[in-house]
């Protein structure tokens, strides 16, 4: 589907890599916590979990301007490697 297509740039090129990287990055590094494979499990969620609470209203608020005859039908946000270069968005839209 072409909205699932776009929107999923937006919220990836945009979104993630414009805005919620650089805070996560920095978020990391006042904590002095980078996510490495030798940190314990807790460390590595952690930035998951902040990824996903960061971009999923992210995503939600572009939703609305890019595609608004559609509705969020699950958002699934995850960072796929062990570091902040990229995310992994799986996205579903209902028509409204």
């Amino acid at each position: 589907m072409h909205a699932t297509f776009t929107l999923m740039r937006y919220i990836d090129d945009v979104a993630f890599h414009a805005d919620v990287r650089p805070r996560l990055i920095a978020g990391l590094d006042a904590q002095a916590s980078p996510i490495t494979p030798t940190c314990c499990r807790t460390q590595q969620r952690a930035p998951h979990r902040k990824t996903a609470a960061l971009l999923w209203p992210a995503g939600l608020a572009l939703l609305a301007q890019i595609a608004p005859e559609f509705r969020d039908a699950g958002f699934t946000i995850t960072l796929p490697w062990d570091r902040t270069f990229e995310t992994e968005i799986d996205l579903r839209l209902q028509p409204r």
